[in-house]
């Protein structure tokens, strides 16, 4: 299920219901590693609009390149932490250029 959300949008009924699956999924040591690299991605997609949602898998994500040696899960962080980086970039510049004109 968690693969099929990683390509897909997740139906706004169903977003709090799979974010917290998927939450609980990554940071879960003993849940397969294919699953939490899943949840990454799914977490991050219902995330976008979201600037709280994003610092807290951002936080996941530290506490996770912290404490995992897995090539998949590390090189999934760095890939999500990319885009979340940019994401808050380009928020700061919005709210920047709307405190010009205000």
């Amino acid at each position: 299920m968690l693969h099929l959300f990683q390509n897909h949008p997740v139906p706004k009924k169903h977003e709090t219901f799979l974010l917290d699956k998927a939450f609980s999924y990554l940071t879960n040591p003993s849940e397969s590693i294919a699953i939490r690299v899943f949840s990454m991605t799914v977490i991050f997609n219902i995330s976008k609009p979201y600037p709280d949602l994003l610092n807290e898998l951002q936080l996941a994500i530290h506490h996770l390149v912290e404490t995992e040696s897995s090539a998949a899960i590390l090189s999934r962080s760095k890939k999500t932490l990319a885009q979340i980086n940019i994401i808050k970039k380009d928020c700061l510049k919005r709210q920047s250029f709307l405190f010009i004109f205000l």
